[in-house]
Parts: C-alpha cells; sequence; structure tokens
C-alpha cells in the first residue's frame, strides 16, 4: 500500500505528481467485490448505516453559482447543486429533466418546453417558468446588470430570449439556426437559478449561499478547505440516501490517497492512473475510470492581433513549431497517463459532432526544431517557465515536456502556480509563455471547445489572439446543419489553428478516474466528471 510504503520512507512523498488520463471504459475495479452493490455497508458507532461522504477534489472551484465556473470540478459541485431542462443520454437522444416534454419549431429557431411543476429550490419556493427565462437571460448577458453574462453564455448562441407563456411552459427564441441547441441545453453549466432570491441578494452575495433544485443543498464553504452540502428532502427525484457530502480539498496527490486508505476520505475524484495499482490492491477499495472528450495540450501566449503582447518567444511562430516537433506525444502518453491514455492530432475529441480526422502536422523531428530555433534567432535555444499547476492532468505533462524541450537546447523549467493565479495567468493576465492547458467539453459538438478557446474576446481564449478568418469560419461553422460541410469548415479551422498559426500543440485525451470506499454502491464513472452522489447509497 502507498501508506506502507511512504511511511517506510518516512513520509517524503512526491508533492503532487501525476496525471489523470485516457483509455477504455471499465466497470469498477479492484477486489473482495469492490465497486458491487453486494458490499457491506459500514455502520456508525450507533449501528445505523452511514448515510454521509467525504469527497476529496484536487482543487477548489472557483464560483459555486450555475454557469459561472466550467471545467472538470466545478462540473461535480454544479451536478449535485442544479438541474438542467433536459439530460442527454449517452447514445445522444435526451431525456426530461426539469422539462416534461418539448417541441421544435419547423424552422428550428423556437423550442417550446412543458415543465415539471413540482420543482422545489433549496430555499422552498417553487420552480416557475419566469426563473428559467430569468436563468437564461442571465447566464446569455442578456440581463442590463450583467451584461457579460456567465461562461454558459457560449452555450446559448444565437439566444434571443425566452416567452413565459405559463407558469410551467416556455419558448426559448433563437435568431438564428444553432445546430447543437439541445446538447446545449442539456449541459450542467446551463443551470437553473430562482430569480427571487437571486435578484434580491444580487450576484455576489447570492455565491456566499448558492440555490438551485438539485439533490444537494449548500451549508458551507471555508475557502482552501471544504465545502458542505446536505441532502435536499425535496428533491423531485427523490431525497439521496447519502445525506451529507463534504467536498475537501487535496492538492496533494500522495497525502490524499493515503486519507482514502485510512478512510479520513470516502472517495477521490481525478486520481492519477499511477496510483491504479494501489487502490487495486486494496480490498477496501475500488478503482473507477471511464473514457473522457477531456483534452491535455501545450499552449502559447501568442498576442496575435491583440493588444497585449504575446511572450517574448512564442509570439514567434517559428519557436511555437520548433516546441510541436520536440514534443513526443507517445512518450508523453506512457510518462502522464501510464499508456492509458490516447495521442490526439485535433483540439476536438473524436466523438463530437463536426470532428474528422486530422493528420499530425508536426510529426516529431529534432532537426526540424533546432532549424527552426536557428531561424527564430535562438541557435543556442533559451530559458523559459512552463506555467503549470499541481492537478495531476496539468503537472505531469509539463513534467514530461521540459525534459523534451531540453533535448532541442530549450532550458525549460517547471513554474507551478495557485490555481486562482494560474487561471489569472491564462485567462486575462497574459504574463505566461508557454503553459499546460486542460479541458473537458461536456457538450459533445466541436462548436462548443473551438468557440470556447478560439474566437476573438472568447472567455477562454488562452493563447491571446484573435484571427479574422478563424472567426469568420467558426461563425459559419456552427450555423451549418449539413455534418458533411460542417465537417469540412472544422476541418478547415483545425488546420489554421494548429498548422498555419501553432496555438497549441494537442498531446492526448484521458479518461475521468475515481477511487473510493469498496462500500460505496451505486458509484459509476462519467465521462463528464459529473460524479452523481446522489445515486450512490452505502
Amino acid at each position: 500500500m502507498l501508506l506502507a510504503a511512504l511511511m517506510a520512507f518516512s513520509l517524503t512523498g512526491c508533492g503532487g505528481g501525476g496525471a489523470t488520463t485516457a483509455g477504455e471504459t471499465t466497470a469498477p475495479a479492484g477486489t473482495a467485490g469492490a465497486g458491487s452493490t453486494e458490499a457491506a455497508a459500514p455502520a456508525s458507532s450507533g449501528g445505523e448505516a452511514k448515510d454521509s461522504l467525504v469527497f476529496g477534489i484536487p482543487q477548489e472551484p472557483k464560483y459555486l453559482t450555475a454557469g459561472r465556473s466550467n471545467g472538470q470540478i466545478p462540473n461535480i459541485l454544479q451536478t449535485q447543486l442544479y438541474n438542467n431542462l433536459i439530460a442527454i443520454n449517452s447514445d445522444g437522444t435526451f431525456s426530461p429533466e426539469l422539462a416534461t416534454e418539448w417541441e421544435v419549431s419547423a424552422d428550428n429557431l423556437t423550442y417550446t418546453f412543458k415543465l415539471r411543476d413540482d420543482v422545489v429550490f433549496h430555499n422552498g419556493e417553487k420552480m416557475t417558468a419566469e426563473d428559467v427565462a430569468f436563468s437564461l437571460d442571465y447566464h446569455a448577458g442578456k440581463l442590463a446588470e450583467y451584461p457579460g453574462g456567465t461562461q454558459a453564455k457560449s452555450f446559448l448562441a444565437y439566444y434571443d430570449k425566452t416567452e413565459i407563456i405559463d407558469d410551467h411552459t416556455i419558448a426559448i427564441h433563437y435568431t438564428d439556426v444553432y445546430g447543437p441547441t439541445m446538447s446545449c441545453l442539456s449541459d450542467m453549466i446551463l443551470g437553473i437559478l430562482p430569480k427571487k432570491a437571486f435578484e434580491a441578494v444580487g450576484q455576489d452575495e447570492f455565491e456566499n449561499h448558492p440555490i438551485g433544485t438539485g439533490p444537494y443543498k449548500f451549508v458551507s464553504k471555508e475557502a482552501g478547505v471544504s465545502i458542505t452540502l446536505e441532502s435536499n428532502e425535496d428533491y423531485f427525484g427523490g431525497a439521496p440516501a447519502i445525506k451529507n457530502v463534504v467536498f475537501s480539498i487535496r492538492d496533494d496527490t500522495d497525502s490524499a490517497v493515503i486519507a482514502l486508505e485510512t478512510g479520513e476520505l470516502d472517495f477521490l475524484t481525478n486520481i492519477a492512473t499511477s496510483y491504479k495499482s494501489t487502490v487495486e490492491g486494496d480490498s477496501n477499495l475500488a478503482w473507477y475510470e471511464t473514457d473522457s472528450p477531456g483534452q491535455a495540450w501545450v499552449m502559447f501566449n501568442t498576442g496575435i492581433g491583440t493588444d497585449v503582447p504575446g511572450s517574448k518567444y512564442f509570439s514567434d511562430v517559428r519557436l511555437r513549431q520548433a516546441v510541436a516537433y520536440a514534443v513526443n506525444k507517445d512518450d508523453v502518453v506512457i510518462a502522464a497517463t501510464d499508456g492509458l491514455g490516447k495521442v490526439i492530432n485535433s483540439p476536438i475529441p473524436d466523438s463530437f459532432a463536426g470532428y474528422s480526422q486530422a493528420p499530425d502536422y508536426y510529426t516529431r523531428d529534432l532537426e526540424k526544431a533546432k532549424a527552426l530555433l536557428a531561424e527564430a534567432g535562438y541557435p543556442n535555444g533559451f530559458d523559459v517557465q512552463v506555467r503549470t499547476i499541481t492537478t495531476p492532468t496539468y503537472y505531469k505533462l509539463a513534467e514530461t515536456l521540459i525534459g523534451q524541450l531540453q533535448e532541442i537546447g530549450i532550458n525549460a523549467t517547471l513554474e507551478v502556480l495557485e490555481t486562482g493565479a494560474y487561471w489569472a495567468s491564462v485567462m486575462s493576465d497574459y504574463d505566461y509563455d508557454i503553459a499546460i492547458g486542460n479541458y473537458t467539453a461536456t457538450t459533445p459538438d466541436a462548436d462548443i471547445p473551438l468557440m470556447q478557446h478560439y474566437y476573438t474576446g472568447a472567455y477562454l481564449n488562452y493563447t491571446n489572439h484573435s484571427i479574422p478568418e478563424l472567426d469568420q469560419l467558426l461563425d459559419q461553422a456552427r450555423g451549418e446543419t449539413d455534418s458533411t460541410k460542417r465537417e469540412e469548415l472544422y476541418s478547415q479551422i483545425v488546420q489554421i489553428i494548429l498548422e498555419k498559426e501553432c496555438l497549441v500543440v494537442p498531446v492526448y485525451s484521458f479518461v475521468v478516474t475515481g477511487a473510493g470506499s469498496a462500500a460505496l454502491k451505486n458509484v459509476k464513472a462519467s465521462p463528464y466528471v459529473d460524479w452523481k452522489i446522489y445515486e450512490w447509497s452505502w
């Protein structure tokens, strides 16, 4: 066990190395029935079945209000706190959630939904059409008080307004046809909020005590330490079996795994695959993994067409291309994912609408890389820091990359930042040279990851660029309903992103991983990291 091994070495851990990776979907692994529903439920001191859970997360989400944060860890919290109008199934069809039925107009510009009449917010108020209309307007930036909307704004392309037909019927109107509308409306980022409660206190105060319709209610938050939720006993889907959930923030991987082994943690998400054998070797634990559209890439501060200067080095496309030629993706997959990851050559996940196979524009070639360095005026390389965070999906790629860059004369070192500082540096300050990017799109359509990262002014425009040609093609592709034409447009877009401008180097896709007590029942890994704790029990 890791605990025993580390105790033998005076608990000198590696301080958060490792990576969450990609691979084949598997059933919960382990021994002695790990992950099975037959495992015996632990009892409390009074002999009653346990009804609480301590859930380890590697970082603290910046916001808990629906729509304001997007990513793997925010996804987990939003899944517990909020609901959407509809849910997407694994086969791409849709199921009712807050809506019971829907109809799409012949021109694909109006989507009419009938709402459930038994949904209650966490504060006891009934959800009505007014709340849904308010939420969509808020996310889309239609409210005068919040014109910027939320991160969910990109999921509401061509959104015009929501018409309230009656208390439990709405019609969502769009100004233009948008192919992935239904998929976007099912995305967890578009959670429904209570209009009255939100307006009474405003966005900032609401964040201190967020309210949704989900299976769990917010209780408290201790910054950098934990977030506590309790069951919503009035949940329209039935009260959860697990009544209290504490999300414990654990940014050191080794200590988190030790806490899992000792029972201090009941579950740990985004655990590096390097710990898989440790977990599977412990009869008290179970391992979970499944394929994911999540991707890891190397990204550059380009400064193309913007008012914010790019990197001293990577404003030059030749130096970006040199790095691309230096990356050995196969070696990264082995080092960062224990061989479970998949090499990727496109910023579009291969399971998404709009994907078509892309070539590897920069197959590894150290001589070409060195020639580009010399051509750009750096025949002897240069010193640079690779910016990252301790979260496994970022850190191990960064750690492997610096060794590969040294092979072409770039003296790269790791620069590990606190999560908040890291996001500020790549989303607004643009004070970095080269960094590790990571993203798990939760709507299976090419429009979402590409518009969020590569459109001028996009919220997640990490690479600090504005390319009119790219914007024009992205606008054209999102409104195209013919799948063949759409794929052709996205192929052109990918070529600009990767070959012409080399904004990023896509490296690998990873799997969602988790490990927990073998006594937990009904645990299933999801591609979108939306662990459905309300389905679990002891």
